[in-house]
């Protein structure tokens, strides 16, 4: 076994683009499917006294919904910087180990 690292800084690059491409895909996709859910009338549920209450509920859990795809989607753009960060130093760490090996 040895005591080093592997890591090919252009597949965590790729990996950090393919979770930022599926970040934008979701929000795009919530942002486009959620414009008819997000808009329905108060009398959709009839002219009943519990209709307005049921679209006002329906009306919160569409609001929740957005805001879980919202922050998904945040967590994978944070998760797509932090490989892309990631990547940049190591490949930083390999082209100051070069430097120093060729030194000696």
């Amino acid at each position: 076994m040895t005591d080093q690292l592997k890591i090919d800084p252009r597949n965590v690059v790729d990996a950090g683009t393919k979770i930022l491409d599926q970040s934008v895909i979701l929000r795009a996709g919530w942002q486009d499917a959620s414009s008819t859910i997000l808009s329905v009338p108060v009398n959709a549920a009839g002219n009943v006294k519990e209709g307005e209450a049921l679209v006002q509920a329906h009306e919160s859990c569409a609001d929740a919904a957005t805001s879980a795809f919202e922050a998904f989607s945040d967590i994978l753009e944070f998760a797509s910087e932090a490989l892309q960060s990631t990547a940049f130093d190591v490949s930083e760490v390999d082209e100051e180990t070069a430097r120093e090996l060729k030194q000696k």
